[in-house]
C-alpha cells in the first residue's frame, strides 16, 4: 500500500498508532523502519507512542521524516520544546482532536476523557514556533464521510499555522 501511495504521487504518507499512547506502548520502530527500507519518496510521517524527545529522534533515525504528537503538546510541552530544538519545528505536528458539545468546539483529551478550552488553547497555539503544521481531526465526526464540522474549519482558519483536516 506505501509503495501504491508513493507511486500516486502522494504528498506525505501518515502513519498512526493510535493506540500506542493509550496502552503505554513505544512507537513501533519495526514499522517505521520496515517502510523506510521501502526506499519510497514519499515523505514518512508518525506518530503514537511518542513519550520524549528521545522517542522521536530514534522514529526519526528509524525512517520517519517528520512526527506527529498530540497528548504529549497538553501534557509535557517541555518535552515538545526539546523535539523541536533537536528536530527542527518543520520536523513537527501536533495532533489536535477536537469534539463538539452542544455547538461549543473543544480540544478532547482521548487519555483523560476530558474536554479542553479550544479558545484558552489557540493564543498558545498560534504564537508557537515549535511546530510546523497541525493535525486536526474532527472526533466527533471521524469514520463519517462528508460530515466535516466547518464551525472547526472557521475556527482554526485564522490560525497562523498550516492545517492538514481530518476526519468527517
Amino acid at each position: 500500500m506505501v509503495e501504491n501511495f508513493n507511486r500516486w504521487g502522494v504528498d506525505e504518507i501518515l502513519i498512526q498508532d493510535i493506540g500506542a499512547t493509550k496502552s503505554n506502548r513505544s512507537p513501533n520502530f519495526k514499522v517505521i523502519e520496515m517502510i523506510s527500507n521501502l526506499k519510497i519518496n514519499t515523505p514518512l510521517i508518525y506518530g503514537g507512542g511518542i513519550r520524549n524527545c528521545s522517542d522521536a529522534v530514534r522514529a526519526v533515525n528509524a525512517g520517519a521524516d517528520r512526527i506527529v504528537c498530540g497528548n504529549l503538546f497538553i501534557e509535557k510541552i517541555d518535552e515538545i520544546k526539546k523535539i523541536s530544538d533537536t528536530l527542527g519545528a518543520q520536523a513537527l505536528i501536533i495532533s489536535i482532536p477536537v469534539k463538539t458539545v452542544k455547538k461549543d468546539l473543544f480540544f478532547f483529551d482521548y487519555l483523560k476523557k476530558n474536554f479542553l478550552d479550544l479558545k484558552l488553547m489557540i493564543n498558545n497555539i498560534n504564537n508557537s514556533n515549535l511546530f510546523s503544521e497541525i493535525l486536526l481531526t474532527d472526533a466527533s465526526n471521524e469514520g463519517f464521510d462528508k460530515k466535516f464540522n466547518m464551525d472547526i474549519f472557521n475556527f482554526f482558519k485564522l490560525c497562523n499555522k498550516d492545517i492538514i483536516y481530518f476526519g468527517g
